[in-house]
């Protein structure tokens, strides 16, 4: 670690969105702070169950974590190894990531045994010079803090909180807006329709857009809470248009929103959001998978999906599963009926066209986001598995909608 870089890190943000800093080692010993109350908010962090939550995640995970309470502050950990060993944890925060009413805040203070009435007071005072910071710019903080740290670049989707959720519409939002998070919304669904493993990319997408639906109320927790019982809704009806049975959809739904309901704060919603919308794709995916394929076949077939936008080789796949290649080639055309290279093309295509529905990424783009030796060659492709180039495709599809 640079500590050169932490430093200019944490004087950026403190000077920017002022925001602290602080690092514990591994066994929850503060050996710095930026804050000048700390006491208030280090006690805070605490007393809201957030350092044990750190520590624990950090023993055996490498990447942050965002750490949320019921009172709306959040704080984000990223982690310092050396030699395989969790050495510090880096802590910037909190900040507000919604709008909480003072209410909410009372009721949650006074119910909590934990705290008493002299630090709820001082509480209320500090939280009144916390700032508000959207999801997207917090999430942005803990890549930044990640590499300091370790030298490392990390995307959004490495984060804890990999969610569909994100920095919500303000009043007066333009129709312009709901455009993008309508198309938003149908690429997350339509995933779920096709058991898309290769999601990952619109989850991180849509989180600069919307955060799915904006209920308003008093309890940010209840907000939340409300908001994931929609969305599970949604993607269990999505689920069901791509070919999984109504009663399992909604059993599992169901099951969902039980666990939902039983959440304590806004982290394990988010890690939950991500568990939802994953396993319902995988749920359909396995659906679509022919029951014969054998688990190697089917690792090598998941593999694809996931990687559609790389240049996918034979002797990837072939180390992948521990065949030779010409046995790999037999035995997956007999399992799955068609060529290796064809289901590669396939799955670039299915890629292709979601980009081509919900996206107003240029065919150039999406040529080279697929890994296309050249735009011409993309259409080509495009053209023989539609029957229809790109930008017809496209249109078409406009004119449908």
């Amino acid at each position: 670690m640079n500590e050169t870089d932490i430093k200019l890190f944490s004087g950026l943000i403190k000077g920017t969105d002022q925001i602290e800093t602080a690092c514990y080692s591994n066994d929850g010993t503060l050996l710095r702070n930026t804050a000048s109350n700390d006491s208030v908010l280090l006690h805070a962090f605490s007393v809201l169950g957030c350092k044990d939550t750190m520590l624990a995640y950090g023993q055996n995970h490498r990447m942050p974590i965002t750490l949320g309470s019921p009172i709306g502050l959040e704080w984000t950990a990223a982690f310092q190894y050396e030699d395989n060993h969790l050495v510090n944890c880096w802590v910037i925060g909190p900040i507000f990531y919604q709008d909480v009413s003072t209410q909410a805040v009372d009721q949650y203070l006074s119910m909590n045994e934990k705290i008493t009435v002299a630090f709820a007071n001082r509480l209320r005072e500090a939280l009144k010079h916390i700032p508000a910071i959207s999801n997207m710019i917090n999430m942005r903080y803990a890549v930044m803090l990640h590499y300091c740290i370790n030298h490392e670049w990390i995307r959004y989707a490495d984060i804890n909180r990999e969610t569909i959720s994100s920095e919500g519409p303000a009043t007066g939002t333009s129709i312009k807006h709901h455009e993008h998070v309508w198309d938003t919304e149908q690429t997350l669904l339509a995933m779920v329709k096709q058991g898309n493993l290769n999601y990952r990319q619109a989850l991180t997408a849509s989180q600069s857009i919307s955060n799915g639906v904006p209920v308003k109320g008093k309890d940010p927790l209840r907000q939340a809470k409300t908001s994931i019982i929609v969305f599970v809704s949604l993607v269990t009806r999505a689920a069901i248009a791509g070919g999984l049975s109504p009663d399992e959809a909604y059993s599992l739904g169901d099951s969902y929103i039980n666990t939902v309901e039983s959440s304590q704060n806004n982290s394990e919603l988010d890690q939950l959001t991500l568990t939802i919308y994953d396993d319902f794709i995988h749920r359909v995916h396995d659906h679509h998978v022919l029951p014969n394929i054998s688990p190697k076949i089917q690792q090598c077939c998941e593999y694809i999906e996931l990687h559609s936008e790389e240049k996918i080789t034979m002797d990837t796949l072939s180390k992948l599963t521990g065949y030779t290649k010409y046995y790999l080639s037999k035995r997956f055309k007999a399992e799955t009926g068609k060529l290796i290279n064809d289901y590669i093309r396939d799955a670039k295509v299915a890629q292709a066209k979601l980009l081509l529905q919900h996206s107003s990424m240029s065919l150039q783009e999406i040529s080279d986001h697929l890994s296309f030796s050249s735009r011409n060659y993309f259409a080509n492709v495009f053209r023989e598995a539609v029957g229809k180039t790109p930008m017809e495709y496209r249109n078409s599809y406009k004119k449908a909608e």
